[in-house]
Order: C-alpha cells, then structure tokens, then sequence
C-alpha cells in the first residue's frame, strides 16, 4: 500500500532513496520519461536516470493534482502526447521484506511452492510504504 498524502509520500521517499517516475506506457511496459523527487508535498523534476528499486502505479488524479501534476509536466516538457502514468519507486527491499512475511506464513520453501501455498489459503500479501522509508509486508 502507497501512502495517498504527498507529505506521507514525500517522507518515505526521502527516507527510502526512492523516487516518483512519469512514465509512457507501451503495451505492457512503462518507459520513464521524468524523474521527480517530492519537496514540500509537491513533484519537484530530477536530473538523471530514475532511482533503482521497484515501481508500483499511483492511480488517481487527485494524488497527481495533489503533487502538483507531475504527469502534466512530464507531458508538456517531453511533447509526448500518449497515455502517462505516475509511479512511485520502492526500495528494492520490498522483495526481501516479501519473502520474510511468506516464510513468517508459510515455512520455508521454494518460490513455486510459497506461491501455490498462498494462494490455496488465499493469502494476500499486502505491503506498505512507511513514512519511516522503511518497506513492510504482512
């Protein structure tokens, strides 16, 4: 879960080293197009690649609006003028926090077999985005 409130979101990311990224979509895949890191609640551009890490969407123009409409900017500075979307880079530690809370669940066993395990419970692991930069999943 994403923190909806751009300072909650703002702290995180200060905290995590992660960023918000303006992306093309093509197909299946997104491409960034801007890089933005979040100063006093709103979208402020970065130079450079976008951060390492994991991406997730941030659906909702209100959070967009809210940020101050990076994806308007990302639109207006690179002419693009397909669909864009905004998202937020979590700490590649997501992946790690993940596995902890399965095997907390499940015992330890093989990614394939953590899987079928989880969804014959019909476990749903839900991780959240804290304001302390850390990533944690139950």
């Amino acid at each position: 879960m994403i923190p909806s409130d751009p300072r909650a979101i703002e702290a995180h990311l200060s905290r995590s080293g992660g960023c918000l990224v303006v992306s093309r979509l093509r197909g299946e895949e997104a491409e960034p197009l801007a890089t933005f890191t979040v100063q006093g609640g709103r979208a402020v551009p970065t130079e450079g690649p976008p951060c390492g890490g994991v991406p997730r969407l941030l659906s909702g123009d209100s959070l967009n609006e809210a940020l101050g409409d990076p994806i308007g900017h990302a639109a207006r500075a690179s002419g693009e003028t397909g669909p864009l979307v905004l998202q937020i880079v979590l700490s590649s530690s997501l992946h790690g926090a993940a596995q902890v809370a399965l095997a907390a669940r499940f015992g330890s066993l093989p990614q394939n077999q953590m899987a079928q395990a989880a969804a014959g419970a019909g476990y749903e692991l839900r991780c959240y985005a804290e304001p302390s930069g850390e990533v944690r999943c139950q």
